[in-house]
């Protein structure tokens, strides 16, 4: 099932559909596509410990510097 985020960039519990936070909290997995969505999912990544993957272009450098890759690498991350 895919659930909008919103209007927002990423996801941002202020912003965002309250069924999008529900949905985070029940299912296995959480797939966060796209660099907006690391950028403000890691602000509360530890709610999601062991049910989010990352999948991204790190397209600057304090983003690729933060998982420790270059600029422009393609990221799959899963978050213990």
């Amino acid at each position: 099932e895919i659930i909008s985020s919103g209007t927002a960039v990423g996801v941002r519990p202020d912003l965002g559909p309250g069924e999008l936070f529900e949905k985070m909290e029940e299912v296995d997995l959480v797939l966060a596509k796209g660099m907006g969505n690391y950028e403000t999912i890691s602000e509360f990544e530890d709610k999601l410990g062991g049910r989010l993957a990352y999948l991204l272009r790190a397209k600057c450098i304090p983003v690729a510097r933060s998982l420790g890759v270059r600029k422009g690498a393609l990221v799959a991350k899963f978050v213990k």
